[in-house]
Parts: structure tokens; C-alpha cells; sequence
């Protein structure tokens, strides 16, 4: 999973599904409005990695980040509140 932030403050964020050989699964693109913060694009990509594995029922998923704010956030087991009222548990 990655996210970019575009020079318009758009924030892209995309994984690739790879199964356990290597080999291409599948993959996604998602468009973000409204922040500049790293910590929050890097975020609003990994919902979007986790609603994806929700979405098509996957396990034993490996995700891979680079924002350790985040990390640190998923390793304590944070409580996300997303727009909607929803929180994510870690």
C-alpha cells in the first residue's frame, strides 16, 4: 500500500494484492479531498486497504506501511473514528 499527496492536495492511495508466491492478485486506486497531512493520507489509504480485504473476505493478509505514526497507531491498537461515526479498532 502507498499514498501520494498531488500537487492540487489530492491524496491518492493504491495497493497490490500479491499472493503467497509473488505473483500479481490484484490491484486498487483511490482519490482523497481535503488534507495535507501525511499522517492522515497514510491513514485514509490503510481503510481503504482494510475495507478492501473486508469487501472480498480475505485473511492471513500482510499490509505493509511506511508511516510509523500510523504503525504505531495499528500496534497499540488505536481507535480511529472515521467520518461516517464509524470507529476502527487496530
Amino acid at each position: 500500500m502507498d499514498v501520494h499527496l498531488s500537487s492540487d492536495g489530492l491524496w491518492f492511495s493504491g495497493l497490490i494484492l500479491r499472493g503467497c508466491d509473488g505473483s500479481v492478485v490484484g490491484a486498487a486506486t483511490w482519490l482523497h479531498v481535503g488534507n495535507n497531512d501525511a499522517v492522515v493520507g497514510e491513514a485514509w489509504g490503510l481503510n481503504d486497504a482494510l475495507d478492501w480485504i473486508d469487501k472480498f473476505y480475505l485473511s492471513n493478509v500482510i499490509i505493509e506501511l511506511e508511516n510509523q505514526t500510523v504503525v504505531n497507531a495499528v500496534k497499540r491498537r488505536a481507535r480511529i473514528r472515521k467520518s461516517w461515526g464509524a470507529r476502527i479498532f487496530f
